[in-house]
């Protein structure tokens, strides 16, 4: 291969630096992330009956919390995927409430998506602006929609998170096999999570 034709298909050059080694950039995300917080803690959330969506999560989840997975098979067992579900019995779990999970969440995953292009980036700047429209995105606090145990809240951070991890795996295509192993599992699990918790995942195929 010529040079010129290596200079046009190589990585750039990347910087191993990790993010919890950037104290400004850690301190940064935390904050962002607190402020977040109390900027949503107003939402309070919103009980509605609706047998196809929130009230379906609600009992489905509180089947998987009595240990009969889904309950008894009926019409409306599989009107929605398991995904949600289970996050909203994982939610439980937690002790938190469900809008603070969930926004949680998202702000953990956009930290994903900073460590996942570091590499890319040198500068500290560029990934603090980054992070704040990131964080700040106006689909993850427009009320009511992620008021209600619905996948609102959970759809928005997993597609995120599916393509943080690509992008992941993609700038770091030549560096350890241990790296890429890391990465790629997690691309995998995040797709397989997403596949059942959005019936339009299929969408994601040709990514």
């Amino acid at each position: 291969m010529s040079a010129t034709a290596e200079k046009l298909f190589a990585l750039p050059d990347i910087n191993d630096e990790k993010v919890s080694q950037d104290h400004v950039l850690k301190w940064w995300m935390t904050v962002l992330i607190v402020i977040k917080l109390w900027l949503v803690d107003a939402q309070d959330l919103l009980a509605t009956y609706t047998p196809h969506d929130d009230y379906l999560f609600v009992r489905l989840a509180k089947s998987i919390l009595n240990g009969e997975w889904l309950g008894a098979y009926d019409q409306m067992t599989l009107v929605k995927g398991p995904g949600y579900p289970l996050f909203l019995a994982f939610a439980h779990h937690t002790g938190l409430p469900l809008l603070l999970v969930q926004q949680l969440l998202y702000g953990l995953i956009c930290v994903l998506a900073i460590v996942a292009i570091k590499p890319l980036i040198k500068k500290r700047w560029p990934l603090m602006i980054i992070f704040f429209f990131l964080l700040f995105n106006p689909f993850t606090y427009v009320y009511p929609g992620t008021g209600r145990a619905f996948r609102f809240g959970l759809s928005m951070p997993l597609v995120l998170a599916l393509f943080s991890c690509i992008c992941g795996v993609l700038v770091r295509v030549n560096r350890s096999q241990i790296k890429m192993f890391l990465w790629t599992t997690l691309t995998g699990l995040v797709f397989g999570y997403l596949w059942f918790t959005r019936e339009e995942g299929i969408w994601l195929l040709p990514s």
